[in-house]
């Protein structure tokens, strides 16, 4: 959901604008609106600022393997563009749950949880609110994707868990629906 705020420290011609994932997940893609904003934007920074790693199985040997397929990463996005600063962050959130595969305790899970924020510098202004929805749904999570690869990965290998291979971030035509993109599903609460 894209919420314009109105006017930001810097008086009326300066806008805020901030939006959020909807509880119907992402927005279709529209990629006009979209390439508006790739075309006058640059990344500045990529930084992991939560992380969260649950294993049910913590006792003195281990007792399970873990299935570490996956079709269902959750994800959701939080974005604000300063138009005083020339600056867009993205918060997305990813999440995980596998099952472990217990000798005596079937069911117990592994939970993976992480927070990006990704910090862009516009060199435009002018764009309107769904022009950064667009963006922030479709190219910031594309540029968080990676990242987020790389840290489920790790933090599985770390934990002496089978590792996990995320699948491939899949953006959809512009004339697809949003179906085909993961899951937009609550990724669960990062601190």
């Amino acid at each position: 959901m894209t919420v314009p705020e109105g006017a930001g420290s810097g008086g009326p011609e300066q806008p805020t604008f901030r939006g959020e994932t909807s509880d119907h997940g992402p927005p279709d893609l529209d990629a006009v609106a979209l390439g508006r904003v790739v075309s006058v934007i640059e990344i500045v920074s990529v930084d992991l600022v939560a992380l969260v790693f649950e294993q049910a199985d913590i006792g003195a040997l281990p007792a399970s393997t873990t299935d570490t397929s996956t079709d269902n990463v959750g994800l959701s996005v939080e974005w604000e563009y300063d138009e005083s600063r020339g600056l867009l962050g993205c918060v997305v959130n990813f999440g995980v749950d596998l099952e472990e595969s217990m000798s005596d305790d079937a069911g117990s899970r592994v939970k993976l949880r992480a927070r990006f924020r990704l910090v862009y510098r516009v060199g435009e202004s002018g764009l309107s609110a769904t022009d950064f929805d667009q963006f922030a749904h479709w190219n910031a999570v594309f540029n968080a994707w990676p990242y987020w690869r790389e840290v489920a990965q790790s933090t599985l290998a770390r934990a002496g868990l089978d590792p996990l291979v995320m699948p491939v971030f899949r953006m959809p035509r512009a004339e697809e629906p949003t179906a085909g993109a993961p899951s937009e599903a609550d990724p669960g609460t990062v601190p």
